[in-house]
């Protein structure tokens, strides 16, 4: 009965719904959070909120670590889980859209996820280069290069690792979490809610990448982050399954913490700082991965299933017994 009501509810009010769930998400998230960490530390709820905000101390680190984890699991995972559930998709959707895809070989996914995450490194690099002078060349700028700032903060005293447990630790709140968590919400969940919408699978690849990479809120990598979520969302489609999109997303972060870890300070100085000047080893870093990318690409159109048919499938599967609107995959 609950979830009859909500399948009949207008696709836009659905996509309001699916972000107020978020946003809930993160509220509860930090709530449970805050108040777990207080208790378990004795610590007062207010101490515990100043912790987080210096999180270059030994427990302020602990607590933002438990935060972001916390985060992820209920507001992205849980919170995208329920809304599928209350719009009707089965579990299964949320990791291999079409009925084929669970039954498909992995290693092959996983092995071209893997390599073209890596690969995508220069172009991630050139287009925040981009995206960093676009904004700075707005009135905000410099509200935003502040914000940017304060992010950075963060970022570095999280990748800044003195030990192995530690390292596990980061390694699973940057890069494992994230790569499960916001791949159900947003490739599991949202995108194929946007395509059984809208029948066109390109417009909700690039839909779902952009509001992945706005969730984020991150100024200067708006746009990198919008194209690792449109390469995972093809990534999906052409699989029919979630994983390799999981394991690419794992790969983009989880390169990050181990470099971090094995390069130490030298790494934070020039890897957290992308507007550094390209030498002659990174240009032929770049035209590698630009070799890898291509072989990439050639591999996923000489599968035997090509992308126009495994669309077609992915977008039928969504749209069984509802509108039986026309698919639109050009």
């Amino acid at each position: 009965m609950i979830r009859r009501a909500f399948s009949d509810m207008h696709p836009l009010l659905q996509m309001v719904f699916f972000f107020s769930m978020l946003i809930s998400g993160m509220a509860i998230a930090l709530g449970l959070g805050m108040a777990g960490l207080a208790a378990v530390s004795g610590a007062g709820f207010e101490e515990t909120m100043n912790a987080a905000a210096r999180p270059g101390s030994e427990w302020g680190k602990v607590v933002n670590i438990v935060l972001n984890s916390a985060n992820q699991i209920i507001a992205f995972a849980l919170a995208a889980l329920l809304f599928h559930w209350l719009f009707g998709g089965s579990l299964r959707t949320a990791f291999a859209p079409t009925p084929e895809g669970s039954d498909r070989p992995v290693i092959g996914w996983v092995l071209a996820a893997g390599l073209a995450a890596l690969a995508m490194s220069p172009v991630l690099d050139l287009t925040y280069r981009l995206n960093r002078m676009i904004v700075e060349a707005t009135p905000i700028g410099p509200l935003v290069a502040q914000y940017e700032g304060a992010a950075e903060v963060v970022t570095r005293a999280l990748l800044t690792m003195p030990d192995l447990p530690s390292f596990g630790m980061t390694l699973v709140t940057i890069a494992l979490l994230p790569a499960v968590c916001e791949e159900i919400a947003f490739r599991g969940v949202l995108m194929p809610r946007i395509a059984r919408t809208s029948g066109n699978i390109h417009l909700a690849v690039w839909v779902s990448a952009a509001l992945f990479s706005a969730v984020h809120m991150q100024f200067f990598g708006f746009i990198p982050r919008m194209l690792i979520g449109a390469g995972l969302g093809y990534l999906t489609i052409h699989s029919g399954r979630l994983w390799p999109a999981v394991v690419a997303h794992f790969v983009n972060n989880g390169s990050a913490v181990i470099a971090a870890y094995v390069l130490g300070e030298e790494w934070l100085a020039t890897g957290l700082d992308p507007m550094s000047p390209w030498g002659t080893e990174d240009l032929i870093y770049a035209a590698g991965c630009g070799a890898v990318l291509v072989g990439v690409v050639v591999w996923l159109r000489r599968r035997p299933r090509t992308f126009e048919a495994t669309s077609t499938a992915y977008l039928q599967n969504e749209n069984a017994g509802r509108s039986g609107k026309g698919v639109r995959t050009r």
